[in-house]
């Protein structure tokens, strides 16, 4: 799929961006399901990493991990009656983001308008 992808100043610009895009993906891919799913960055010069890979040396730093390990072990002590033992590590890792605590989670949306 073909698309060049242009800096746009108006919310018109904007809507004829994601429709062409649409269109391309449907032009190349009739019978496949598809759906555009959107990141909410204002440029496209940052790099799609999550909250905890962030302002590191290498993103591949295996102290992400021990560092996620960390945060939910402390929001099970700090809050047990919401992190409880039975949730699986995803609940676990959605709900610390919907906190605001860094998780190795990207948020992705099928809403054009959330930024």
């Amino acid at each position: 799929m073909d698309v060049e992808i242009s800096s746009v100043n108006s919310v018109s610009q904007y809507i004829e961006q994601v429709v062409s895009v649409e269109e391309a993906l449907e032009n190349d891919r009739p019978l496949c399901k598809k759906e555009l799913l959107f990141r909410g960055q204002g440029s496209t010069a940052y790099k799609l990493l999550p909250s905890i890979g962030r302002n590191r040396k290498s993103s591949i730093d295996i102290s992400i991990l021990n560092l996620e390990k960390y945060l939910v072990e402390m929001a099970r002590y700090r809050l047990p009656e919401l992190f409880n033992r039975t949730m699986k590590p995803l609940e676990k890792l959605s709900l610390l983001q919907q906190y605001g605590i860094s998780t190795r989670l990207l948020d992705i949306t099928s809403n054009s308008w959330v930024t």
